[in-house]
């Protein structure tokens, strides 16, 4: 009978330490900042015309501003082409493929062209190199953020 309070006087004794332990740990934790100070600044955005700030962000995530001077889907069908002014050094153009195209179509009130064409977007996502130009390939709606909406026709 003796052994079996010394057992459990035991047990008890380590139940109380590991409440300590669990404790003094909770109260660090607690006193931890959430979350860690913002170490950089925001991206900057690149103007869709600016060829050596696209070279220089290429292979990166970028996010990138212009006026589209044409947006449509080609002749197949299978890719928009979003085209911007003043890009014609840069020669940078963003591209959603057909697979994205109900998604896209919705997100803009159902008619892409239209929404885009005339506006001043800002167009986020990886700056990669396709046919010799700079290019983000676009798969979500929220890679594109219309900043002004095209003038009235």
């Amino acid at each position: 009978m003796k052994s079996l309070r010394v057992q459990l006087a035991g047990f008890v004794s380590l139940l109380l330490f590991f409440a300590l332990v669990w404790g003094v740990a909770g109260a660090r934790a607690a006193d931890a900042p959430t979350t860690a100070p913002a170490t950089t600044e925001p991206a900057a955005v690149i103007s869709a015309g600016d060829k050596d700030a696209l070279s220089s962000h290429m292979n990166n995530e970028a996010t990138v501003e212009g006026v589209v001077a044409d947006a449509k889907w080609s002749a197949s069908g299978k890719v928009f082409i979003v085209k911007f002014q003043d890009a014609d050094a840069s020669q940078f153009q963003a591209a959603v493929f057909a697979k994205n195209k109900d998604a896209m179509e919705k997100a803009f009130d159902g008619d892409l062209t239209k929404a885009l064409e005339g506006a001043k977007v800002q167009v986020k996502g990886k700056l990669q190199t396709f046919r010799e130009h700079p290019e983000i390939m676009i798969d979500k709606p929220d890679q594109i953020t219309v900043v002004e909406k095209p003038a009235a026709k």
